[in-house]
């Protein structure tokens, strides 16, 4: 629930690249242990990296046709996924008989800082890391000098000769690819999936005032080293500057490789954008090489000022495997908490967590960061031995419903998950409204912990004897929890006069109410049709009517007299008692065609708001 006049802005659908966020150009980040100790800085390009080290650059890319091709896979089975591959190719440019030890700094600090949770050693994780518009390599060769830079999403370098130093002692050897110089001039590498180029020289000077030109070309010698000749000379009596420009051939304009999961807002206003990232590490060996889908997916998140024009932070979260960012919230101390899956053996937690190590094919986890997003005030896994915080798509076949779940802070920020799980031993309390597993694929669960991530304070299932979700959570005025999702169970659990005391179809939505400790249940219904019928999205207002919204297939949802409706459309919203004994109102919105719910908001002015996608 939102107060009047409060503008939230949700994204349904985030497409971002975490190190570029100004106009599309290139940023160079700067390590601070995050990454291989060779590394110095690194920036993103379309479909790939490049890493600067003391005496090379690295070029690192993956096929973004492999990506997209992955990406179409989950929308269908995201299992299915994991069994795909991800062409990538590196290879080392190096600085042949440069000076040992140049000095690297970056050039044009940014406003933001980027932060990293990677892995489960806090040694590595880095804080507050600068990022910069550009890097110069001081001396890399006596008298000359390189920087590296963007102009819009092309790397530009430019070699910077002094006054009579000794442009031939300049030698680039490509390790791991080898180079062609094609007839335009232009420097060539196949990579497999991809041909890169690097356009001809451009080279000028500055003489008095004025910018001369000079013929100048690549030339590859009996070593396989590149390097440039002056056919007409030049005067060596003024600096001349070299820039080729990295040319991207066959790729398309996008420079995206995270996929959005959830957004969520704080009281100031600023935005907070969940997605996962496709990041490649350091390559130690150049060459091809292949990434296996559900390796290296990491959760990445972005923070937005109020008006959307500027990054204040971003930040990574994950381990080796696939890490997700189901759902995101803020507390009054613009402290970000985050819920997801996770298959990372190596996951970051905090000293002292209630479950520091993976119990199966996913555990669910629960991270809380600080309002810089720079270090963690609580992080755990909490899970079972079989898959949790993720659902299957039978239930729910939408593209995202796997990764469906919520959190919420509550009093003295202590953290509540509404999820589902496929562990028949997931962790539940001793006065747990539902100690054991129902049956069925899997259950929903409901669990509570303190707000270090320390303490499981409650922790229940929640389904009967088939498929179970659980999908959304909110908070009545006395305390209560109002949950829900969907099932396929014929007994789950509900409550004497209910709205609709019985299962109607193969899916029905449900609501259930759950007294504060988490050990009782106030009162449930379901929700249903003959057809197919889920909950998604449940609020509640301050007289605790509650307001639920959810996906429906079959012309018999009801519709109340004199309401906006849209005839047989998907999206079903409707305005419950307290006691889930009466329906207040009810309606159906969108159009025929399978729309999906992904936000859902009430506000104290009685207004009601809705996001969703075009499935």
């Amino acid at each position: 629930m939102i107060k009047c006049g409060l503008l939230l802005m949700l994204l349904s659908a985030l497409h971002l690249r975490l190190s570029a966020h100004d106009g599309g150009k290139l940023r160079f980040v700067e390590n601070n242990n995050q990454w291989n100790g060779e590394v110095l800085f690194k920036a993103d390009l379309t479909g790939g990296h490049i890493y600067f080290s003391k005496g090379a650059v690295q070029y690192s890319y993956y096929s973004t046709a492999d990506l997209e091709t992955v990406h179409e896979i989950r929308h269908k089975d995201y299992l299915a996924a994991y069994n795909a591959v991800i062409n990538c190719y590196a290879y080392n440019v190096k600085f042949i008989n440069a000076n040992s030890n140049p000095k690297v700094t970056g050039e044009n600090k940014m406003s933001y800082y980027e932060n990293y949770f990677l892995g489960n050693d806090p040694k590595k994780w880095a804080g507050h890391v600068s990022v910069y518009e550009g890097l110069i390599y001081h001396n890399l060769y006596n008298g000359i000098d390189m920087r590296a830079y963007s102009v819009g999403n092309s790397y530009k370098y430019d070699l910077l000769v002094k006054p009579r130093a000794d442009i031939s002692m300049l030698k680039l050897k490509y390790d791991g690819i080898d180079p062609v110089i094609l007839p335009n001039g232009n420097l060539q590498m196949n990579i497999g999936f991809n041909k890169i180029e690097e356009a001809a020289p451009y080279t000028y000077q500055i003489i008095n005032g004025k910018k001369t030109e000079v013929k100048s070309r690549y030339v590859l010698n009996e070593q396989g080293e590149i390097g440039f000749a002056f056919p007409d000379g030049y005067n060596h009596a003024f600096e001349l500057i070299i820039d080729p420009v990295l040319v991207f051939a066959t790729y398309s304009a996008s420079t995206a490789t995270t996929y959005g999961f959830s957004a969520t807002y704080d009281l100031a206003g600023s935005l907070y954008a969940g997605g996962e990232c496709f990041g490649i590490g350091w390559v130690g060996t150049p060459g091809a090489f292949q990434l296996t889908y559900g390796g290296g997916v990491d959760a990445g998140i972005n923070k937005y000022n109020p008006l959307g024009t500027g990054v204040i932070y971003a930040t990574y979260y994950g381990g080796s495997s696939q890490d997700l960012p189901n759902n995101l919230v803020v507390n009054a101390n613009f402290e970000l908490a985050m819920t997801g899956s996770t298959a990372s053996i190596n996951l970051p937690v905090t000293p002292g967590c209630y479950d520091n190590t993976l119990g199966g094919n996913s555990d669910a986890y629960v991270v809380r960061f600080n309002a810089a997003g720079s270090a963690l005030l609580g992080a755990t896994y909490i899970g079972g031995s079989s898959a949790d915080a993720q659902n299957t798509n039978t239930l729910s076949p939408n593209y995202g419903d796997w990764a469906r779940g919520e959190i919420f802070y509550d009093q003295n920020d202590d953290i509540l998950v509404e999820g589902s799980t496929q562990s028949s031993d997931f962790p539940v309390s001793a006065a747990a409204y539902q100690g054991t597993y129902g049956g069925g694929t899997q259950d929903g669960c409901f669990f509570k912990l303190n707000s270090t991530c320390t303490n499981l304070l409650f922790s229940t299932f929640i389904g009967g004897s088939a498929e179970d979700a659980a999908f959304s959570i909110a908070k009545s005025s006395v305390g209560n929890w109002v949950l829900c999702g969907g099932t396929k169970s014929t007994n789950f659990p509900v409550s004497p006069g209910a709205i609709t005391p019985n299962a109607a179809g193969d899916v029905d939505a449900f609501v259930v109410i759950f007294n504060n400790a988490g050990s009782g249940l106030v009162s449930s219904t379901y929700i249903g049709t003959p057809e197919f019928d889920h909950a998604f999205k449940v609020q509640v207002d301050p007289n605790d009517t509650i307001y639920v919204c959810g996906q429906t297939e079959g012309p018999s949802f009801p519709v109340s007299p004199g309401v906006y409706t849209n005839a047989n459309s998907t999206i079903f919203i409707q305005k419950l008692s307290p006691a889930l004994d009466f329906m207040a109102l009810s309606t159906r919105i969108g159009q025929a065609s399978s729309l999906v719910p992904t936000a859902f908001l009430k506000d104290n002015c009685g207004h009601v708001y809705f996001s969703g996608f075009q499935a």
